[in-house]
């Protein structure tokens, strides 16, 4: 058998612009801005000067209720985004760096995930309920982590969250969180969940700004000699 030919793009990126029709229960991307943001994307890596990427939009890449979503080939990398941000991190980090936004990467339900073993053995094989709040936690931490500044970090100090929906392993899982209010240095978020078919997962969450290397002095003084 011949060798496959060398690749034409260093990478090839497919951006889903897809439509369905309004109030369909799968959603679609276009209707999360994906047209927009791929255009900016386009724009971004012509004038980072990668020629060797191409940044294509694509018809339906199947996974709507995560979008707006695209995948990165060879390596076969997905990701959900919502910004212009986030595109700015996925270009700067994988496509000139190499490396990955781990943030933002579709990454299935291992079993490691699952009730059954993270819990109890007498638990059916689904997503545990802690790492659903786990990934809700993060996405409220990701959402402010841009407007903190050394040495501020926010730790969380309440989570309401209702568990909707059960997922079963080699499904994704996707959280978001949006700031509802700020209270000095109180945060609080609305929080949800979905993984490939409907949403899991939606609550409130609160987090509280704090100076981190005084956290670390705090921690310090509560040690035993």
């Amino acid at each position: 058998m011949p060798a496959d030919p060398p690749l034409f793009y260093r990478r090839h990126v497919f951006c889903c612009t897809n439509t369905r029709p309004a109030g369909h229960p799968r959603g679609c991307c276009s209707e999360k801005g994906s047209e927009k943001l791929r255009n900016y994307m386009k724009a971004r890596a012509k004038e980072l000067g990668l020629a060797d990427v191409r940044i294509n939009a694509a018809g339906c890449l199947d996974r709507c209720e995560l979008g707006p979503t695209m995948v990165i080939y060879p390596e076969g990398v997905w990701y959900g985004y919502r910004s212009t941000a986030d595109l700015d991190e996925i270009l700067e980090t994988h496509l000139v760096a190499g490396g990955r936004v781990e943030r933002l990467m579709l990454m299935p339900v291992a079993p490691e995930h699952l009730a059954s073993q993270f819990k109890d053995a007498t638990l059916p094989p689904v997503l545990a309920t802690p790492v659903m709040i786990m990934a809700m936690e993060n996405a409220a931490l990701n959402a402010i982590r841009p407007f903190l500044e050394p040495p501020e970090t926010a730790l969380g100090t309440a989570v309401d969250v209702r568990h909707l929906a059960a997922t079963p392993a080699g499904q994704h899982v996707r959280a978001e969180a949006q700031v509802t209010k700020v209270d000095g240095r109180r945060i609080e978020f609305a929080l949800s969940a979905r993984d490939d078919t409907e949403e899991i997962g939606r609550g409130t969450h609160e987090r509280m700004v704090v100076d981190h290397d005084r956290i670390a002095r705090r921690l310090a003084s509560k040690r035993k000699p």
